[in-house]
């Protein structure tokens, strides 16, 4: 372009010289430009926007330092840019390394992640997603109980500990009458002065859109439960 009949004139090559710094000190701000959008900004009118958006930014005034080399001969003009043309290639080489190596590190740490389960386990930890509403039904059984009158089925929610299975028991229950140990975890709250500890549940089961743990436990090994 410096040699091009266009340029053999001083102001031709004050613009082109003004043009060509310009695009150079893009490339060596932001090596990893993509081509394309660099070959758009290379065209005329493309050019001319994108020196305007650059003298700007930088608050430089090209326009001023462009008249300065005006007052030389045309023969003394000497080409102002190219000349960190190997420093680019060496910016563009380690940017490219170094998203090669958070690829390869974003890749490799997926693949360490351990897949998801897709189905609850036999037993499993659970806790009262609210405690008071096991005690409230405990007190109604035993005043029912007192009174000789007949225990009404109630559902207390129940909420996975472990957070991968949360997603597959949206809506778990133990229940009043037909859950195996529903008061063992009550009973051991009340020795832990209220203070409810999470417990295991087993032999899930589904009914309309519900699933009811047939069985709680203090501690996943059943024998340790007697």
């Amino acid at each position: 372009m410096w040699d091009s009949p266009f340029a053999t004139r001083g102001t031709p090559k004050i613009a082109l010289n003004d043009v060509g710094k310009c695009l150079e000190e893009r490339l060596y701000r932001e090596p990893s430009v993509d081509v394309r959008r660099f070959e758009l900004e290379v065209g005329w009118l493309r050019r001319l926007a994108v020196i305007t958006e650059e003298n700007a930014r930088r608050g430089e005034n090209n326009r001023v330092k462009s008249q300065e080399p005006h007052r030389q001969r045309d023969n003394e003009l000497l080409c102002a840019f190219g000349t960190r043309i190997e420093l680019i290639r060496k910016r563009r080489a380690e940017e490219h390394r170094a998203h090669a190596a958070t690829v390869k590190r974003h890749n490799a740490s997926q693949s360490a992640l351990p897949s998801l389960p897709t189905k609850l386990p036999d037993v499993f930890q659970v806790d009262f997603v609210n405690i008071g509403d096991a005690r409230d039904a405990r007190k109604t059984i035993r005043d029912r109980l007192k009174k000789k009158k007949p225990i009404h089925v109630r559902l207390i929610e129940l909420r996975p500990t472990d957070p991968q299975f949360v997603p597959l028991a949206p809506h778990l229950y133990c229940s009043t009458t037909e859950t195996e140990g529903f008061n063992l975890p009550l009973e051991e709250a009340d020795r832990r002065s209220g203070v409810s500890q999470p417990f295991y549940v087993k032999n899930i089961e589904d009914r309309d859109g519900k699933k009811i743990a047939r069985m709680m436990m203090l501690t996943a090994d059943p024998d340790q439960n007697k």
